[in-house]
């Protein structure tokens, strides 16, 4: 029960940094860990006091703010062409966390400061590929460079693109998700399929509109079907 935590809140929208000494106790102190719970002397109690921020959580916050108003564009050769080309391709998606490293080789700094003082270091900065799908990076701090976030990829319809079954099951029976494909895009539909696929997800029918996945129980193992419509 007895606890001491360090927890700081950073909102980047609102600009606000604070900090805070949360301690937890109970009246009796050590003794009450021999006691039944809900013992009359000992009286679960939390002390909560404000503490400054420190600079470096203000540089970091700083930086937060940056990168949530900001989308990179890339385009260019030797990048993928969209999400799908960054999902199967280790080395054009390896060149998007050598170039955010260049550009951001300020945050890494800063970035470091907050991570040493406990903070979850977390700075997600948005990437748009050539056909208008998008991905999205945070700097790991354990593996030191830019990493895709696997539940962020998305089409240029917006749809999000499953790397597990488990993202379109969420681990249970009676999930339904739907992908929208405006104008019946072929191509579009093509590459979500595959991605279905490679995920071992079987995909029925043939229309080029929409494709819905639904999650059911068998036995004890989930699984998913997914049909075109």
């Amino acid at each position: 029960m007895p606890s001491h935590r360090i927890l700081y809140i950073l909102n980047p929208s609102g600009n606000m940094a604070r900090k805070f000494s949360v301690m937890r106790d109970r009246e009796g102190g050590i003794r009450c860990d021999k006691m039944e719970p809900g013992a009359m002397d000992c009286e679960p109690f939390v002390i909560i006091d404000e503490l400054p921020v420190e600079q470096p959580a203000i540089n970091y916050l700083q930086f937060k703010r940056i990168v949530a108003q900001s989308v990179i564009s890339l385009s260019e050769p030797g990048y993928p062409t969209n999400v799908y080309d960054d999902i199967q391709n280790p080395q054009r998606r390896d060149a998007v966390s050598q170039h955010l490293g260049q550009r951001f080789e300020t945050y890494i700094y800063l970035a470091s400061g907050a991570y040493s003082l406990g903070i979850d270091v977390w700075a997600p900065q948005k990437i748009r590929y050539a056909d208008g799908s998008t991905a999205s990076y945070n700097y790991s701090m354990i593996n030191r460079r830019w990493e895709p976030n696997a539940l962020l990829y998305k089409d240029r319809f917006g749809n999000s693109i499953p790397l597990s079954v488990t993202q379109l099951s969420e681990g249970r029976g009676g999930v339904t998700h739907r992908f929208e494909f405006p104008n019946g895009n072929a191509t579009d539909m093509g590459s979500f399929v595959n991605a279905l696929n490679n995920i071992g997800v079987p995909v029925t029918g043939a229309g080029n509109q929409s494709v819905t996945c639904t999650s059911t129980i068998r036995l004890t193992e989930v699984k998913v079907t997914c049909n075109r419509n």
